[in-house]
């Protein structure tokens, strides 16, 4: 009887013996998995993290100092030899799903910021010079001898960015990316360092 007792315990010791050897099993999949293996993989893995934001925090302050001085350079993917002015390419960027953009009423001051759809192919009337966000500011409020001057044909409100004027007509016909192409352009060519805002002016000429 002894000799079956100590047969028993050792089974069992052996046993306990050969469980704890196994890899524990994940209680999610039922795949079994090396603990530290996974501990090896999340300290590689935070490794990893660790360098990318180090590296996407020294290429941001790099970008924030060039523009802070007003012009900075790139190369040029198609030649690494030759260095390209990266304004315009910087402005083309940031219009290629939404550009933002200050409308004024130069009678008023009032001003209305918006994020308007780069490639929208709703005309400019409908994008932003009736756009709900800029009539509820008041943009489109002007003193009643000016709205008596547009009733009577003896004024007119228009619209300029960056020294190109459209009269309200014009903005019904043409479209919102046709409009960016033109103000992009006009900006790129500019002094202006703001980050690529472009400023609309609403303003009243006599007739």
């Amino acid at each position: 009887m002894e000799n079956k007792d100590h047969s028993r315990e050792d089974s069992k010791e052996n046993a306990k013996k050969e469980d704890s050897a196994i890899p524990s099993r994940c209680p999610f999949s039922g795949v079994a998995f090396d603990p530290a293996l996974l501990k090896e993989w999340e300290n590689k893995m935070k490794v990893q993290m660790a360098a990318s934001e180090a590296e996407v925090s020294r290429l941001h302050s790099l970008h924030q100092n060039m523009i802070k001085q007003g012009k900075h350079e790139i190369r040029d993917e198609k030649n690494d030899d030759e260095l390209v002015d990266d304004k315009a390419s910087v402005l083309e960027q940031k219009r290629i799903s939404t550009q933002r953009i200050r409308i004024t009423n130069s009678q008023s001051n009032r001003t209305k910021d918006l994020l308007v759809e780069a490639s929208s192919s709703q005309t400019v009337w409908d994008s932003i010079y009736d756009n709900p966000s800029v009539k509820e500011a008041n943009i489109r409020k002007w003193n009643a001898e000016t709205v008596q001057g547009v009733k009577d044909g003896s004024k007119e409100i228009r619209l300029e960015v960056f020294g190109i004027v459209y009269e309200l007509a014009e903005l019904k016909e043409l479209s919102t990316e046709a409009f960016f192409n033109q103000s992009i352009s006009a900006l790129a060519a500019s002094d202006s360092q703001e980050d690529a805002v472009l400023k609309l002016q609403l303003f009243c000429v006599d007739l």
